[in-house]
């Protein structure tokens, strides 16, 4: 049996691609989905990280 850690680092890496294509796609059809996030990376709390960074980060 695996460890639940192991097991949710596994599930969150399987779907991160998916989840890369799915930004992708509202940041194309959503224009207040895009505002949003450009109003997101210009506050100081962000440190001008962009949600990728976010999605790619298991740290956080």
């Amino acid at each position: 049996m695996m460890p639940s850690s192991i097991k949710l680092l596994l599930d969150y890496s399987a779907h991160l691609y998916e989840a890369r294509k799915y930004f992708e796609a509202l940041r194309e059809q959503k224009p207040a989905f895009t505002d949003f996030l450009s109003r997101c990376s210009h506050t100081h709390f962000s440190k001008r990280l962009d949600l990728w960074h976010f999605l790619g980060n298991s740290s956080l």
